[in-house]
């Protein structure tokens, strides 16, 4: 596939999706966006067809031919009361995407992970299958759509599939734990919990897209997965200390064992008022525990970020 003309994204109107159309289209892509919602996009280049992919029918909207597919539309967020939500559109959906590219001789897919089919806590995870233990519904429903994806691309001769597992994005509209934790430190309401020695592997969302073009452009295998995080992979410490240093701001401590308490009576106070705060025991050991992927085959891809952390970092704060 050495040239990409008509591309249709899935979820496109959310964070990734907008930089991602945006770098497309800048390539003079046609592109059409599926979503929900509009993007806040503007370009001849662009058109939106306002969808949902738990709604098969919502697919009838969709019409010509397309070289390839990015799908990012997911349900995330980490304080959902209904778990079925992440199913319906991480799982289900996916079949219903797969359904629309069985019928349209669809033969090449981007699919937008998360590392959070490697689970809650992990070190330099690889790739490999074995590695796979999600413990929320959200990477559990995430791994589920992986497995969707890996059946259909094995049932056509001329179908190929590249998923990426990114590992938390950041940039300018973010909401992610790096964009809050940014803003806390800005705002003097951050407070370093524990020793801060476990690594935190983050990346930059620009970055991030311009990988998933550069190797949708070099397909040469049926199945190609990659983790995506940024060099260099930094502990907590020291991606504190970045910020707080950018920003001019001195960043109080916590032991461990305080902040865990603290968080075991928020929890008892949201499950009293049925309401949730933003605080919790399950975030402090988030906070607290490694989340490192292992980024050898980025190495091996040929692929140079275009921006450095530091860079990148200051990009996003500005």
């Amino acid at each position: 596939m050495s040239r990409i003309k008509n591309i249709l994204v899935i979820g496109g109107s959310g964070f990734i999706g907008t930089y991602l159309i945006k770098s497309l289209i800048a390539k003079s892509n046609n592109v059409i966006n599926f979503d929900i919602h509009h993007s806040k996009i503007s370009s001849k280049y662009l058109k939106n067809i306002i969808g949902n992919v738990k709604n098969q029918n919502d697919f009838k909207s969709l019409q010509g031919f397309f070289d390839i597919i990015y799908v990012l539309a997911a349900e995330h967020k980490d304080d959902l009361r209904d778990i079925n939500k992440y199913y319906e559109t991480n799982h289900q959906g996916m079949k219903n995407i797969l359904y629309f590219c069985e019928r349209n001789s669809i033969q090449n897919i981007v699919f937008y992970s998360s590392a959070a089919v490697y689970g809650n806590n992990f070190t330099n995870a690889s790739e490999s299958n074995r590695q796979l233990k999600p413990q929320n519904h959200y990477g559990k429903s995430k791994s589920l759509a992986e497995f969707e994806l890996k059946t259909w691309v094995m049932k056509g001769e001329s179908r190929k599939l590249i998923i990426i597992r990114p590992s938390v994005v950041y940039g300018i509209g973010s909401n992610s734990n790096m964009n809050r934790m940014i803003e806390y430190i800005k705002k003097r309401k951050f407070i370093m919990v524990g020793s801060g020695k476990n690594i935190k592997t983050v990346c930059y969302v620009e970055n991030l897209v311009d990988f998933s073009i550069f190797v949708s452009k070099n397909i040469d295998e049926k199945i190609m997965i990659y983790n995506y995080a940024d060099f260099p992979h930094l502990n907590m410490v020291s991606l504190v200390d970045k910020v707080s240093k950018i920003l001019n701001r001195k960043v109080l401590k916590l032991p461990f064992y305080i902040a865990y308490l603290i968080g075991l009576f928020f929890d008892t106070v949201s499950f009293i008022m049925r309401k949730n705060i933003n605080f919790s025991s399950d975030r402090v050991i988030k906070f607290c525990s490694d989340t490192s992927l292992c980024t050898k085959k980025i190495e091996t891809s040929g692929y140079k970020p275009k921006y450095n952390f530091d860079t990148s970092l200051r990009k996003t704060i500005k």
